[in-house]
C-alpha cells in the first residue's frame, strides 16, 4: 500500500517501506553524530590545560592577550577553534598532532559526504 497525494495534477506516492529509507538516514545523522563526539576525548586529553599555560605557549597567550585582552590559559577553550591544522597544533607532539587529524579527518570525511548520502538515499527510495 503507497501514500499517495495529488500536487495540482501532479500524483506523488510513497511506498510503506520508504519509512525504511528515514530511518536510515535518522541512523546516519546519529552515526555522524557519534563519530563527531568520539573526537571529543582525543581533544580533551591533547589540548589541555597544562597544554596552555606551558611555555611552549606562552607566545599563544601573549597573542590572545593583545588581541583579546584576556588570558588564555584561564579561558581554556579545549583547542578550539583550532581543528588540527592550526597555530594550537604546532604544540603538539606528532605523534598527538597525527592522531587527533586522523579522528578529525573521519568526522569531517563523513560529516561533508552525508548531505550527498541522504540525498541519494532518499530520492532513490521514492
Amino acid at each position: 500500500m503507497a501514500l499517495t497525494a495529488d500536487y495540482n495534477g501532479l500524483t506523488v506516492g510513497i511506498s510503506q517501506d520508504f519509512a525504511l529509507v528515514i530511518l536510515s538516514s535518522m541512523i546516519m545523522v546519529i552515526q555522524v553524530a557519534a563519530i563527531g563526539y568520539a573526537v571529543l576525548p582525543r581533544r580533551l586529553r591533547i589540548f589541555n590545560k597544562a597544554l596552555f599555560a606551558s611555555d611552549a605557549a606562552a607566545e599563544f597567550r601573549e597573542a590572545h592577550k593583545k588581541a583579546f585582552g584576556r588570558d588564555l590559559a584561564k579561558e581554556f577553550n579545549e583547542g578550539y577553534p583550532d581543528m588540527g591544522t592550526g597555530r594550537f597544533s604546532e604544540m603538539l607532539s606528532y605523534k598527538d598532532w597525527y592522531q587527533f587529524n586522523c579522528d578529525q579527518r573521519t568526522h569531517h570525511n563523513y560529516l561533508e559526504l552525508l548531505p550527498l548520502y541522504l540525498v541519494l538515499m532518499v530520492s532513490s527510495g521514492f
